[in-house]
């Protein structure tokens, strides 16, 4: 029996991986439908408007390449084109009407003789075919590729009444932007379909503030609910950032919220001035929030310092914490900046293995993350102590390859570079593109070397967003900064050349600490007087230094890390010049309460603050003494795990009134369009927004896959901003879609004469191959991403 277990285990992982792929290819199909509805929907518009003209349509095509299958009225479905027999049979009947006579059999038929053929046989003169390349589409009219050359060698177009290019010039631009109307009034009503059905997304309120961020420096708080950005209106979390990342860069962003009042337990409206920034990891500016979560577990890797027992597990949902019951994710939060870093007992409802009985409490641990807001001079560390990085991979295929990082290494020497900051990892990674350097990691308590070779795309995935942690613990010094906030010397500068990289912090007057989270709440405990460190290097005997640990105005007052300054001497926010620009900073913020408190040194001043497991406002009088204008316990904070990620809190958005609801659409279609052309703005004009925000095919497809695995509301929601995307791309005034060929008409309607069909020619061959490279450009960044 034992030995079939391997056996069993691998049937399973085949039929979960079989399930898988089932699902990805059912999702790509629908979206592959969806893109194709979209395309015949443009397409239908211009067949439309060219029948209602009295242009006699050839083609109607869905994509492009070899026709799959086709459909001619006479002679029914075919697979392939219906070209061939069409073509044959009108040949033949042309041949029988000439009968015997003068007339060459071989001579090239007039246009009577074609359209006599065609009424007598009864054929239908359009062929509707679906191509084998389903990313776009065409209508193909008499007149727009039926040319002859004339005496002078000038290009014209076969007379022919129900030809394109003899129709009124109305007649053509209502035919040329009928495709563009359609995907608009498309978009329109399948938005108005998504409103009345009810399209759950995260609320557009504030779920956690970065610390250190423009929304933290401002004084956003979890649980404000955000209700305009510069003056429009926002619904959910997709509105918030595309109206952040789309405003002008060069002006502050009006962010209009709601706040509840402790007191009343009322919404407050309130409206701050924040400056959006690219923050570290990202290519797009951003306020620094994330949505609102609910306490179900959604991503979860597994903890490198856990055993197999004690790890979270997806569909997990906390319900207590070190035997606390929480109620929200904000109290979790909380209870995490409280804990120090130290370890979390935690009570989670785990689903029946079978998925049909009740949850079941299961007891699990975690241990919060040390989160280190740099000063001014951009150095995050603890008094000037700088611990050393962790690797995080978010990714953890591949894991057992030999010369790659591990989630939970520890980089004890990065090439020649002995506990490296990130900023000599990463200008290694930048001037080491394609060659290798050995790393040597501390991994499953013993150090190991790799010879990692960096990727291209100057380090990829090693520089995201997310992948660096600090090291919790034991306490290894990897650097000492000397220069703190606004210039000011850090506690440790005195010890900048004594204490070597690498140095094992070991005592904290002569009491041992274990973690940093043990050696930030020493610090705390003894502000305002000076402390013995010890260390120890690489075997050699244990050194001692002291430094002066200042106070603060938490740790005068008692205040936890979950804590917030609202006042002090009734000011809640002051302008401060940080790194030569000035901003608005809450009293909360490390700058704004420097700031405020140089003014009222040896004053003894009213301060305002709340306790976030406790709400509500507290007061209390400090003296304000001179060692507190460094505020260092505001340069840190404790967060969850990097490897865990719990589902967002939702809103149903929802709309039954039909015709409110296509009222709505309306004004979602609208905002579709201006957010296109604020995207391109941004990227070509001010630059502000990177060009890896776009996506051709390939990435398009991805998104669509992921977002149709969500449910086909969301997959009508995304096709719908796909079809008012392609309105607007497909009128931009470029040779080759309809936009060019509207400016065409434009300059015939201006001139009162055609623009000549060479230029037209030679001006879509240019148009051709811009957005074919255009094509080839965004399609190797789609790829290179899902590589």
């Amino acid at each position: 029996m034992t030995d079939s277990l391997p056996a069993i285990a691998e049937l399973n992982l085949l039929a979960v991986s079989l399930v898988g792929i089932l699902e990805t290819t059912k999702n790509l199909l629908l979206v592959f439908i969806g893109f194709s509805l979209v395309i015949f929907v443009h397409e239908l518009g211009h067949f439309m408007a060219a029948k209602w003209c009295d242009v006699r349509v050839d083609k109607f095509a869905v994509g492009f390449g070899k026709a799959l299958f086709s459909w001619r009225k006479g002679l029914g479905f075919r697979w392939g084109s219906t070209y061939d027999e069409y073509r044959k049979r009108l040949l033949a009947r042309v041949e029988a009407n000439r009968g015997p006579g003068p007339t060459d059999p071989s001579a090239e038929p007039s246009d009577e003789e074609l359209s006599r053929a065609a009424r007598e046989i009864d054929l239908g003169e359009t062929e509707y075919c679906f191509n084998a390349l389903p990313l776009g589409g065409y209508v193909k009219m008499l007149g727009q590729e039926d040319f002859t050359v004339d005496k002078s060698g000038e290009l014209m177009v076969r007379h022919d009444p129900r030809a394109f290019t003899h129709k009124p010039i109305r007649q053509r631009m209502l035919i040329v932007s009928a495709g563009v109307v359609m995907n608009l009034v498309f978009a329109a009503l399948v938005f108005a379909v998504v409103f009345m059905w009810g399209l759950p997304s995260p609320a557009a309120e504030v779920g956690m503030v970065l610390p250190g961020s423009p929304a933290d420096k401002a004084g956003l708080m979890p649980g404000d609910v955000i209700t305009r950005i510069n003056g429009r209106e926002v619904s959910d979390q997709a509105d918030l950032k595309a109206a952040v990342v789309l405003s002008d860069p060069y002006r502050p962003v009006s962010v209009a919220f709601k706040r509840i009042d402790p007191a009343t337990g009322a919404y407050l409206s309130q409206t701050l001035s924040i400056r959006a920034e690219v923050l570290p990891g990202d290519d797009t500016r951003k306020l620094g929030v994330s949505p609102p979560m609910t306490l179900k577990i959604g991503l979860v890797l597994e903890d490198p310092d856990l055993p197999p027992e004690e790890q979270l597990r997806k569909e997990d949902e906390i319900v207590a914490v070190n035997g606390r019951a929480v109620s929200d994710f904000y109290e979790f939060g909380a209870l995490v900046a409280d804990s120090w870093g130290e370890w979390l007992e935690l009570t989670v409802k785990r689903p029946a293995g079978d998925g049909q009985g009740e949850p079941t409490p299961v007891r699990s641990r975690m241990r919060g993350r040390l989160i280190l807001v740099p000063p001014a001079a951009g150095a995050e560390s603890v008094l000037g102590f700088v611990p050393r990085l962790r690797f995080n991979d978010l990714d953890d295929s591949g894991a057992v390859a030999p010369n790659r990082l591990r989630r939970g290494d520890v980089v004890v020497r990065w090439g020649g570079v002995l506990a490296p900051r990130f900023s000599e990892i990463r200008k290694s990674i930048e001037s080491n593109v394609g060659k290798v350097i050995p790393v040597t990691v501390l991994r499953g308590g013993e150090e190991q070397t790799v010879n990692l070779t960096i990727p291209s795309r100057s380090g990829g995935v090693l520089l995201a967003d997310g992948q660096w942690n600090w090291e919790p613990g034991p306490v290894v010094i990897a650097d000492v900064v000397a220069e703190g906030i606004e210039g000011t010397p850090t506690p440790a500068a005195q010890l900048k050349n004594l204490v070597p990289r690498g140095s094992l912090l070991t005592r904290v007057n002569d009491e041992p600490v274990s973690s940093w989270g043990e050696l930030i709440r020493r610090f705390y405990a003894l502000a305002g007087t000076d402390v013995k460190i010890s260390w120890v290097y690489e075997g050699t005997p244990e050194q001692s230094g002291t430094i002066h640990v200042p106070r603060t105005l938490d740790t005068a007052l008692g205040l936890p890390p979950a804590s917030i300054v609202k006042s002090i001497a009734g000011r809640d926010r002051v302008e401060v010049e940080v790194n030569g620009r000035r901003d608005s900073y809450q009293v909360n913020n490390q700058f704004g309460q420097r700031a405020v408190l140089k003014d009222l040194v040896g004053k003894t001043v009213r301060v305002e603050y709340e306790l976030l497991l406790e709400p509500g406002t507290k007061t209390a009088e400090v003296a304000i003494e001179p060692d507190m204008l460094v505020p260092w316990t505001r340069q840190f904070v404790f967060g969850e795990p990097r490897y865990m990620a719990t589902y967002p809190k939702k809103i149903l958005i929802q709309e039954r009134n039909p015709l409110k609801a296509v009222k709505v659409g309306m004004w979602k279609t609208y905002y579709s369009i201006e957010q296109v052309y604020l995207m391109m703005q941004r990227m070509l004009i001010t630059r502000s927004v990177s060009m890896d925000q776009v996506s051709g095919p390939v990435g398009i497809f991805k998104i669509g896959g992921d977002v149709a695995g969500e449910g086909l509301v969301y997959l009508l929601f995304f096709l719908a901003i796909i079809s008012a995307n392609l309105a607007v791309i497909n009128f931009l005034p470029l040779p080759i879609v309809d936009g060019g060929l509207f400016v065409f008409l434009l300059i015939e309607w201006i001139k009162g004469r055609p623009v000549s069909l060479k230029v037209q020619v030679v001006t879509q061959v240019i148009g051709l191959a811009l957005i074919v490279s255009v094509f080839v450009y965004v399609t190797f960044k789609d790829v290179t991403k899902l590589w």
